[in-house]
């Protein structure tokens, strides 16, 4: 896959700790995580395999975050309780999404560097998970997506350009945690 074309260029340090600052000052892995790039675009073959996610740009990200933490607080007022694990936290970042109401996003909280994954569909209860943690960090959650592309459960066809992947050849607890596609 022709990554470094679908991938935009990173950002400054400078550029992301300012963005990031409104939340939080930003873990290490938010200030790698774009320099290496700003998200990618929104064809559907810049859909990330194993990911099957689209890369946030980091001001998409900060809307996104207040879009999830808005919703949750009407929730909050027609009366849906939330236990602590079941909230968005108010220091999440969507580095990555579907793009879509039946899709599930990625998030980094900007404080500790761990990874969620969460429902961002507007039409459901978006915040009634279980176990929403998924890695440590991000460099944990890369390799798990190396380690799948390394599989071959996931392949790049440069003629039709676009992902194949054999949905059976995938390991069972990453697909029903969300974290491939």
């Amino acid at each position: 896959m022709p990554v470094d074309k679908l991938l935009l260029p990173g950002l400054s340090r400078d550029a992301v700790q300012r963005a990031v600052g409104v939340i939080h000052d930003p873990h290490p892995d938010i200030l790698a995580w774009y320099a290496w790039h700003n998200g990618s675009g929104s064809r559907p073959e810049c859909y990330l395999a194993p990911a099957g996610r689209v890369l946030t740009l980091l001001d998409e990200a900060i809307e996104l975050r207040q879009v999830y933490l808005d919703v949750q607080a009407e929730m909050a007022e027609i009366g849906v309780e939330h236990t602590p694990a079941d909230r968005y936290g108010h220091t999440w970042l969507p580095v990555a999404t579907t793009r879509d109401a039946e899709g599930h996003a990625i998030a980094v909280d900007v404080v500790t560097g761990a990874v969620f994954r969460f429902d961002n569909g507007t039409g459901s209860d978006v915040y009634r998970q279980k176990a929403l943690a998924v890695a440590d960090d991000l460099a944990t959650l890369v390799r798990i997506w190396c380690d799948e592309l390394d599989r071959g459960s996931y392949v790049w066809d440069s003629t039709s350009y676009e992902w194949r992947y054999d949905a059976a050849a995938q390991p069972t607890d990453l697909r029903e945690r969300h974290i491939i596609h």
